[in-house]
């Protein structure tokens, strides 16, 4: 199988990149959209403007720069121009479905809490649905390679207009930017309860219609040609002022109001032009004009004591276009400050008044809630960044793998291959371990006293291939893994001891280039990378070949890289000397490789890890759920069994102290998380419960969905680079069972505290029936895995 090339490399890690600042940006609108919508009780519409606003400076700059490595000055309409066209559009699409979702979410009567995750599931749901349009618009016009002729420098007399056109496009960016927030300003005020619609047209030619008084009209004349004039009353006003003012209504745009003067009156006031008030009423006076808005109609007048108020009608629906114009025309661009200004006042006054209304129990859930959703988003955070360490930048990546062709062998190996009950796979893997391309290496087979089949196995073996297969009989009880490779560390005779297990596929050139990075790095020990392959078995072992991926690929590299690592079970090598000197693995530790590890890092030994597609050892995931179970419960016992022993304590520094007990505890922290998403959901919808509180509880989900995201592309990857085509199913499996599969693992965690509460340390092993073996339907270049088990068998 031939390595990726350059070029899908590059476009790899472009997806990647373009994916993680996705969900930055769904990151920052949906927090924008939380406090804007769920806090502080905008309207949807105008709290996703302003969320799509803000999101959209941060995901320009992370694409252009990072994702897409373009630098220079921006390009102004074959980037910054199009980028924006998109980012309205994609703001239209939003806006309209966080609109759909409020107002589907009004028609059911749902709560408050309901209505916010509605909004917010179809405002990404509008995401979603230009992410993959926006990469090709991105990759081939935006963002594209155009290198620059040098005929086509800009000539020395344009320096000032080159300079004019960078001041233009900052201009450009700081203008759209301004633009979306205005507009978001304006749809948050166009919706204010109190606020009145716009005039359905035009003043008419007609006078008021003055409604007749309850006991004396007062003396008026109407007007004679325009609406918004009167005449001044016949009489005196002191004998003619009416004992109960009239109330006038006036449609369409034009209003004229009087209230004649006297006891109890107030001052003449004029509204014009769809309400906008010319004149005033003195506050604090007894019998003001009372107003208030029916449809397109202003009713202003005096209201009497025994009157009855109710509250104001809702008012009419209004074209946004308009609303928005005529909110920008009304408040202007000095009013964004002020209301921004104004956003964190009025988000603190929203949670204080949320956290006063709390009993004391209530507040102490609240608080708790609240600590354990920022702890676990801290975590799936950290887990996120580290499972994409080696993808930072292409030299890290590159960096991974082996350095290159091997030179001439140097050094010696003993590979010690533990098989119980294994009679099923360690055939083939003893006639591909005896085909080997290295002049010096042994392999050793340990079998024990009660298991012929397997023994018989290993015995054909080593007639087979005499000078190169010895057979180690284990007699230790009970028996473990770790018993069984002490058991063969006396007889081994290399300069190196490597470690396999029964079923593993090893690439004929692995050793030599194992030779060549201890030679190149001068480590102690080397760790080779492994990889689950039968990702098309059943519905976990898509994420459980994944979780392989990631941890050989990207995340034993940091830890390497921090002298500190728990070692994997296999594929590692270690210099014989250091291993008998540090007494070899634990006995009794249910995670031997993780021990091992841990001890070798405390006492300064240096660790190289490689991971090469080439020349992987290849594994397979365990074929039933019970027994990915048993298989999880057994490492995660492990893992608490060396967390107890404290050999990690012994680390020089701090900061290495720090990572073990955090790593050591890992297993059983990543557990939880995927527990704390249903509990968020079901206590959101079902618990009446403040809407904060609510919210707060889904903040982990934000690092979970971009480590799904990564997942997802990891998949297209990783069956790109070994032959495989991921179908349509698989995306569904990965994630469809997220929720599930975080379910087994906690589970196997709360099982393994159990066993280590209760002493119970037995070994639970993992059958193998060889499916790595067997390659799927789908499978592209199917003859490249099975030529070379032919060639070995």
């Amino acid at each position: 199988m031939s390595r990726l090339t350059p070029a899908a490399r590059l476009r790899a890690l472009k997806v990647l990149r373009y994916s993680l600042v996705s969900l930055v940006s769904v990151a920052v609108s949906q927090s924008v959209l939380i406090v804007a919508f769920g806090m502080l009780h905008w309207t949807a519409r105008g709290a996703n403007v302003v969320a799509c606003a803000v999101a959209t400076v941060p995901s320009y700059y992370l694409n252009r720069c990072w994702a897409w490595g373009r630098r220079g000055r921006s390009h102004l309409w074959k980037e910054v121009v199009p980028f924006w066209v998109i980012a309205f559009a994609g703001l239209a699409l939003s806006t309209w479905a966080a609109d759909l979702g409020s107002a589907l979410a009004r028609d059911a009567a749902a709560s408050h809490a309901v209505t916010t995750a509605i909004v917010m599931a179809s405002s990404l749901l509008a995401f979603g649905v230009l992410w993959v349009g926006k990469f090709a618009i991105f990759n081939a016009l935006l963002f594209s390679e155009r290198p620059q002729p040098r005929h086509l420098r800009p000539p020395s007399r344009r320096r000032e207009l080159v300079t004019a056109t960078r001041s233009l496009r900052a201009l450009v960016v700081a203008a759209m930017t301004a633009g979306l927030l205005f507009a978001g300003s304006a749809s948050m005020r166009a919706a204010e309860p109190g606020d009145p619609p716009e005039s359905t047209g035009p003043p008419t030619s007609e006078p008021a219609t003055t409604a007749p008084p309850t006991t004396e009209a007062p003396t008026t004349a109407p007007p004679t040609t325009a609406p918004e004039t009167t005449q001044p009353p016949t009489s005196d006003p002191s004998t003619t002022a009416p004992t109960a003012a009239p109330t006038t209504t006036v449609l369409g745009g034009g209003v004229a109001t009087t209230s004649p003067p006297g006891a109890g009156g107030t001052s003449p006031s004029v509204t014009s032009g769809g309400a906008v008030p010319l004149g005033s009423t003195p506050p604090g006076r007894s019998g003001a004009d009372g107003a208030a808005v029916v449809g397109g109609a202003v009713t202003t007048g005096p209201t009497s004591s025994s009157q009855p108020v109710g509250p104001p009608p809702a008012p009419g629906p209004a074209f946004f276009p308009k609303r928005v114009l005529r909110e920008l025309l009304d408040t202007g661009p000095a009013g964004l400050p002020r209301r921004v200004a104004e956003l964190p006042g009025q988000a603190v006054e929203e949670a204080t008044t949320v956290l006063r209304r709390l009993s004391p129990v209530e507040l102490g859930l609240f608080l708790l809630l609240s600590l354990v959703s920022l702890i676990l988003t801290a975590i799936a955070g950290t887990t996120l960044w580290w499972m994409l360490h080696a993808w930072r930048t292409p030299q890290t990546l590159a960096a991974t793998g082996f350095s290159g062709a091997a030179g001439v062998p140097r050094l010696s190996f003993s590979l010690i291959v533990p098989a119980r009950h294994e009679q099923a796979v360690l055939g083939a893997t003893l006639s591909r371990l005896a085909a080997l391309d290295y002049p010096a290496y042994e392999v050793l087979v340990v079998v024990g006293d009660d298991d012929p089949e397997t023994s018989a196995v290993a015995q054909r073996a080593a007639r087979r291939h005499p000078d190169l297969v010895r057979v180690v009989l284990d007699t230790s009880r009970p028996k473990n893994k770790p018993k069984a490779l002490n058991a063969a560390l006396p007889a081994c005779r290399g300069d190196v001891v490597g470690v396999f297990d029964a079923e593993d596929e090893v690439h004929p050139q692995l050793l030599r280039h194992v030779d060549a990075r201890f030679e190149e790095t001068g480590a102690d020990v080397v760790q080779g990378g492994v990889q689950l392959m039968n990702y098309h078995s059943n519905w976990y072992s898509v994420r459980n070949v994944l979780e392989y991926y990631f941890w050989f690929r990207s995340r034993l590299h940091f830890h390497a890289a921090q002298r500190f690592i728990p070692l994997g079970g296999n594929t590692v090598f270690v210099h014989t000397d250091l291993l008998r000197q540090a007494g070899g693995w634990d006995p009794d530790c249910l995670a031997e490789d993780c021990e091992l590890g841990v001890r070798l890092s405390s006492e300064g030994a240096k660790v190289a890890v490689a991971y090469d597609p080439e020349l992987i050892t290849r594994e397979e995931t365990p074929p039933t759920l019970r027994a990915f179970l048993k298989q999880r419960t057994r490492w995660n016992q492990g893992f608490l069994q060396v967390l107890r022993k404290g050999e990690w304590r012994r680390l020089p520094t701090t900061r290495q102290r720090l990572l073990a007990r955090y790593t050591l505890a890992m297993p059983f922290l990543q557990a939880f998380i995927g527990l704390l998403i249903p509990m968020a959901f079901a206590t959101t919808i079902l618990a009446r419960v403040p809407v904060l509180a609510a919210l707060i509880s889904f903040i982990p989900l934000v690092p979970v969905l971009a480590v799904l995201v990564a997942e997802a592309v990891a998949l297209g990857e990783l069956c790109h680079t070994y032959g495989f085509r991921a179908r349509l199913r698989d995306y569904l499996r990965l994630v469809l069972g997220t929720l599930p599969y975080h379910t087994l693992l906690a589970l196997a965690a709360m099982r393994a505290v159990y066993r280590e509460l209760r002493g119970n340390r037995s070994w639970e092993k993992t059958a193998h029936v060889g499916a790595h073996r067997t390659e799927p339907a789908s499978a592209v270049g199917a003859e490249h895995w099975a030529g070379m088990s032919d060639r070995t068998a």
